[in-house]
């Protein structure tokens, strides 16, 4: 297990080098603009930010195809890793995903 998360942890940081993100909101945008699979909405809150999506086409795609969920595998836990990089101590929460509701909705903090 130690192993593993130390495995996520370097590449968080190896995708904060490579997408020059400074903070931890950026992870969002610099996705959205990056990989254009989703529209990231960033705001800010007294401890972090929330980001919010109604729409992602992986995840799209994928229950189309009768596929597996792909958000943690390919969104949620990049994003994640990226957010401990920048601010070990912060919480990375996922209230909600695509794949189960509406949107997909994730605290920072």
């Amino acid at each position: 297990m130690v192993e593993l998360l130390q495995q996520d942890e370097a590449a968080g940081q190896s995708l904060v080098e490579s997408l020059w993100i400074r903070e931890p909101r950026e992870a969002f945008s610099r996705l959205s603009e990056t990989f254009a699979m989703t529209r990231w909405q960033v705001r800010s809150t007294a401890g972090g930010c929330i980001a919010e999506t109604s729409f992602c086409t992986l995840a799209a795609q994928a229950k189309a195809l009768g596929a597996a969920s792909p958000c943690r595998h390919y969104c949620l836990d990049p994003l994640a890793a990226m957010v401990r990089s920048l601010a070990p101590q912060s919480r990375f929460t996922v209230c909600e995903t695509l794949w189960a509701g509406e949107r997909c909705l994730v605290e920072v903090g």
